[in-house]
């Protein structure tokens, strides 16, 4: 089944209301009213095709759905073209995409005010003789290709879980090569960032270490407890839709605001 872009992947739920005004219903009618609505909130349309295929979808037999229709009646479905249509359903499915977009908004500022942010920095560098360089190694800009102190152009990527292995490319200059247990967390901490990425968007955990990959691992070394707040802390904007660009570039500004 597919679901339109724009429709939300969540809808707010309130289990002892709708336990409560459920109650009255019959086990049929209160399992095609559910199936109903879940319908509506995944796809954002009344199903359609007459009473076998409304019938189908909510699993009543056809010798009860005299029954069941009046009972769903009874708790705000009412029939019109072609259909089944629930005024509170839908409801909730409105604000459901209200607050969406109102994330997404979010979302997108906050990409902007970063990528501004780190526009000044820059500004502040070049103003600095001496200090241009030392400031684009230390802090990559968002959507740039290849990692802070590597060579431009994607890097080459190696297992991540191999506990003695390490990505060369990826290293800044201060950067040592970690062994034995902190080298299993810092594999372990790459792997869930791989889970993040695939969260965030299906295939994108390759190129997230191309871009990004050098200067997760080094912030990583320079202070894992702080970093893993970052990871989570990406983890919860990725479930909230409020990712616009990359999971590094709000990493980039987490891991400047957090103390």
């Amino acid at each position: 089944m597919e679901r339109p872009e724009d429709s939300p992947v969540w809808i707010k739920y309130y289990a002892g209301a709708n336990l409560a005004a459920l109650a009255v219903l019959s086990r049929p009618a209160e399992l095609a009213h559910r199936r109903l609505a879940d319908y509506f909130w995944s796809t954002g349309r009344w199903v359609r095709g007459g009473p076998g295929v409304i019938r189908a979808l909510a699993r009543v037999p056809a010798r009860q759905w005299e029954r069941v229709l009046a009972e769903l009646a009874g708790v705000g479905w009412v029939q019109g073209r072609g259909g089944l249509r629930h005024a509170a359903v839908r409801g909730v499915w409105l604000e459901a995409k209200r607050y969406r977009r109102k994330k997404q908004s979010a979302g997108a500022q906050g990409a902007e005010a970063t990528r501004k942010q780190w526009r000044r920095r820059q500004g502040s560098a070049r103003a600095v003789p001496g200090r241009g360089k030392a400031r684009a190694k230390a802090m990559p800009q968002p959507g740039c290709q290849g990692t802070a102190g590597a060579a431009p152009g994607p890097v080459p990527l190696q297992d991540s879980t191999a506990p003695d292995q390490t990505v060369n490319a990826e290293r800044l200059p201060r950067s040592g090569s970690p062994r034995g247990q902190e080298a299993r967390g810092e594999a372990d901490f790459m792997a869930e960032l791989r889970e993040v990425c695939e969260t965030w968007r299906a295939g994108s955990s390759q190129a997230e270490l191309a871009n990004w990959g050098g200067w997760w691992r080094n912030r990583y070394r320079e202070d894992p407890g702080k970093m893993r707040r970052v990871l989570a802390d990406v983890r919860s904007l990725v479930k909230e839709g409020r990712i616009m660009e990359s999971p590094g570039a709000a990493a980039v500004d987490l891991w400047g605001r957090l103390p």
